[in-house]
């Protein structure tokens, strides 16, 4: 029976070993740690110095995409505008089939610029028929 408590205390670790391997573990866990530190402040500094001119980049793209939205609106509307013309010439050409009226001005200016043009023209005839009045009178004499 005397060699079992031997084994027994052999099979004890002591506590001094035990606190030394904690403090290896400890020392470990820390080194890791730091190098872990190290990395991501390394990756900081250079997220940090590229960070200027990422967001240059970005305001560029920015001002880019808000230009070309504009311009796409200016398109939108000119599509818009032709389409809506388009349909009046297709309706006047279907009157026109029909045997019915045209009215391809009406709706893009309508009776007022057909008016005007007739004023023009009747105008032009005036200045015409006096230039032929004085020709005339300056042949006569």
């Amino acid at each position: 029976m005397s060699s079992i408590p031997s084994v027994r205390k052999l099979a004890r670790p002591s506590p001094i070993n035990q606190i030394r391997g904690r403090l290896t573990d400890l020392r470990s866990s820390k080194e890791k740690l730091l190098s872990e530190i190290e990395q991501l402040q390394n990756e900081k500094a250079e997220i940090e110095d590229a960070l200027p001119s990422l967001l240059d980049t970005l305001m560029a793209v920015h001002t880019s995409v808000t230009d070309m939205q504009e311009e796409r609106n200016t398109y939108d509307a000119a599509i818009a505008d032709m389409v809506t013309t388009y349909a009046m010439i297709l309706e006047g050409g279907a009157e026109l089939l029909d045997g019915g009226p045209v009215k391809l001005l009406e709706g893009l200016g309508g009776k007022e610029e057909e008016e005007e043009e007739e004023d023009e023209e009747e105008q032009a005839y005036q200045r015409e028929m006096k230039a032929r009045e004085q020709n005339h009178a300056i042949d006569m004499l």
